[in-house]
């Protein structure tokens, strides 16, 4: 009994020196890249604004799925910030997002560590032995350090953070339940979960049917495991409706999201991807409903004052202003997707851990000339890890891939491999054992720690000043308010003006990055034009994140301590 316990005040002690060192590096990379801001993020603040003021319908997009910003809301509103605290204040809650992540893969953890006693039991009576518990609790925390703050990362504020929680508590659910504990508030808990992670992310629409199915699968009669599901789908039917019924309504048919057929029609059909799509790309993919304005043909100079609200409306709702477009099918556009895709999957796998995987192969080609046939036996036991994981990694892959959106499922995939590791008990396999889990321990966190040190020394180093609030302010002071309409030259995405929203001003019209060098190497009778015409706009002021040294109009004034000039009307 003595054994036991100092063997569980061990996993104690390691289960929390292994949460202090999540934190630790996690408020580091946070800390470090607290200025920074991404288009997506921008969106989500701006429908965090509009649930705080209890403006629902123009907070409700089908883009974007409403529980990460629904809790910037409640962030923003408890906090309160002034404008220049805005964007530290988002990360503040993500970084909080992350230590409830932290928590989710905690309870996940936990349950499997359950699990696999019990597995290891059943084994020991074969002659057969597992990985340890406290090298399986080490390893786990690892890997989840490892892809939390560096597959989805902490510089963007975003919902993947969250999705990856929801896919470690719904793991951890379905492996309570195959244990055993399949009380009927299992059950209930578990749809609950699935429920508000389809609200996070779209995919765990598709993925809560799999574990679902998965929780059907432990020992009881047809009948009780067919209700208790029922009551687990029920209950996510309840926590997904009103969000699948409201945007169904704005859309007039039947969607679960809109963002997967958007992003096939951007990467598979050739569609203008994000903004101004005017009815390019492959053939039969349709025409804009009503597409963003184009004002002025050579170069381009767009206009999207109404009626979408928000910071930038151009990227606010994408689906209203690419309304009329249908995704199409292209086999070989599918193919080039895919072996894009295959190509982050092999730099996540082999180049970042990649002294995972040969350390797995060398366990498992241990295994493999002991017991074959078992060997398989024992992967396959962990489907329950290793079938979802494996599900998100084809959904993922089949349009656009970015290591952000699968790395909860790497964490799985990764977990499920090392634990289907059963070798023939004896001291020498048990030493060997221990060896390379305390290898790969040591290479994933050096790996860990050295991104973690460039990461937060390139943050230091470019992104210590808050040059986003230094351009708002002095928008301010020459005469732009809050509330004022405003134009860009080359700021679009990836360069969104993130500014505006510190400033609370509104873009309304804009030259793309793309398109900017053709603005500035026009005519001065051109360029004047093209500055006759974005007055006609109602804009306060055009804003340009660099001017040509060929450039000497006065009228376009320097923004202090950054590279943006303005022009102002």
């Amino acid at each position: 009994m003595n054994q036991v316990s100092n063997q569980e005040n061990e996993l104690n002690r390691l289960r929390v020196l292994s949460i202090l060192i999540a934190v630790l590096l996690g408020f580091l990379l946070s800390w470090a890249t607290r200025y920074s801001m991404t288009s997506d993020a921008l969106s989500y603040i701006d429908m965090a604004d509009f649930f705080r003021k209890g403006d629902w319908e123009a907070a409700v997009r089908s883009s974007w799925c409403p529980l990460f910003p629904f809790l910037v809301g409640i962030g923003l509103y408890v906090l309160n910030p002034t404008p220049y605290w805005e964007f530290q204040t988002l990360h503040l809650i993500n970084f909080l997002i992350y230590v409830g992540t932290i928590f989710a893969f905690d309870f996940f953890i936990w349950e499997l560590l359950k699990h696999q006693k019990k597995r290891e039991e059943e084994l020991i009576n074969k002659d057969f032995i597992v990985i340890p518990q406290w090298a399986l609790l080490a390893v786990g925390y690892t890997i989840f350090i490892f892809c939390s703050i560096h597959l989805i990362g902490m510089w963007g504020p975003d919902p993947d953070m969250m999705f990856s929680a929801f896919l470690y508590l719904a793991s951890g659910l379905v492996l309570k339940i195959h244990r055993g504990c399949s009380n009927t508030v299992i059950f209930l808990f578990l749809g609950v979960v699935l429920g508000l992670g389809y609200l996070a992310k779209t995919p765990m629409f598709i993925l809560a049917f799999v574990y679902l199915g998965l929780s059907f699968f432990y020992k009881d009669t047809f009948w009780k495991k067919l209700s208790k599901v029922f009551l687990a789908f029920l209950m996510f039917v309840i926590v997904s409706a009103p969000y699948i019924t409201t945007i169904s309504n704005m859309k007039g048919y039947f969607t679960f999201g809109e963002s997967g057929k958007l992003n096939y029609a951007w990467y598979i059909n050739d569609a203008t991807p994000f903004v101004h799509w005017q009815g390019e790309g492959s053939k039969d993919i349709g025409k804009p409903i009503h597409p963003t304005r184009k004002i002025f043909d050579n170069p381009p100079v767009y206009e999207f004052s109404k009626p979408i609200k928000g910071t930038y409306p151009a990227f606010y709702d994408p689906t209203y202003w690419y309304e009329g477009i249908k995704a199409r099918f292209d086999f070989f556009r599918q193919i080039c997707a895919i072996a894009a895709s295959m190509n982050i999957y092999a730099k996540i796998f082999f180049e970042y851990l990649g002294v995972f995987l040969f350390a797995l192969f060398i366990l498992y080609a241990m295994g493999f000339e002991s017991n074959k046939s078992f060997l398989l036996k024992s992967i396959l036991d962990q489907w329950v890890l290793l079938l979802p994981s494996m599900i998100a990694f084809s959904i993922f892959a089949l349009v656009h891939l970015e290591a952000r959106y699968i790395a909860g499922s790497v964490v799985l995939f990764l977990i499920g491999l090392i634990c289907s590791v059963s070798l023939k008990n004896s001291n020498e396999t048990r030493k060997i054992l221990e060896y390379v889990c305390v290898g790969i321990i040591a290479m994933v966190m050096t790996t860990t720690g050295s991104m973690t040190s460039k990461e937060v020394t390139l943050w230091q180093k470019d992104g210590a000043e808050h040059t986003d609030w230094e351009i708002a302010n002095s928008l301010h002071k020459l005469g732009v308010k809050e509330g004022d309409k405003v134009a860009t030259i080359g700021y679009a995405i990836p360069y969104s003006a993130y500014w505006a929203r510190l400033a609370r001003v509104q873009i309304i019209s804009e030259i793309t990055p793309k398109d900017a060098d053709k603005f500035w190497t026009s005519s001065e009778s051109i360029k004047n034009d093209v500055i006759n015409i974005i007055a006609k706009t109602g804009v306060k002021a055009i804003v340009t994140n660099k001017l040509p040294i060929c450039c000497s109009c006065d009228k376009w004034k320097k923004i202090e301590k950054s590279n943006s000039y303005v022009y102002l009307f």
